[in-house]
């Protein structure tokens, strides 16, 4: 018995300028009910997952929180759509740091 699984977010980019970032990226299509998508980042140094205050959100796009804000970070981030008990696989962006990638 396979179980229904929910189709990962798509187009997921980092779009930074003047060190203001943020992730985006385009909606999961759903016949019915509202998806909801998590974000969560971890650095170079630090191999934890850490919340980006985008956690079950409707919105398609998510701000760097201020602690992300450091330009010679390496940051990792990921990214997973929810719809009540399913959850899509996590979308991993590559490799972002604020001084060479803004």
């Amino acid at each position: 018995e396979t179980s229904p699984h929910l189709p990962a977010p798509t187009n997921v980019e980092i779009y930074s300028y003047n060190f203001q970032s943020l992730l985006r990226w385009s909606p999961v299509p759903v016949e019915n009910g509202s998806v909801l998508y998590t974000a969560q980042y971890k650095t170079g140094f630090y191999n934890e997952w850490s919340g980006m205050g985008c956690a079950q959100t409707p919105l398609t796009q998510c701000g760097f929180p201020p602690e992300m804000r450091r330009r010679r970070w390496t940051i990792l981030l990921r990214l997973r759509a929810e719809l009540g008990p399913l959850t899509s696989a996590w979308v991993h962006t590559p490799p972002f740091v604020a001084d060479t990638n803004s």
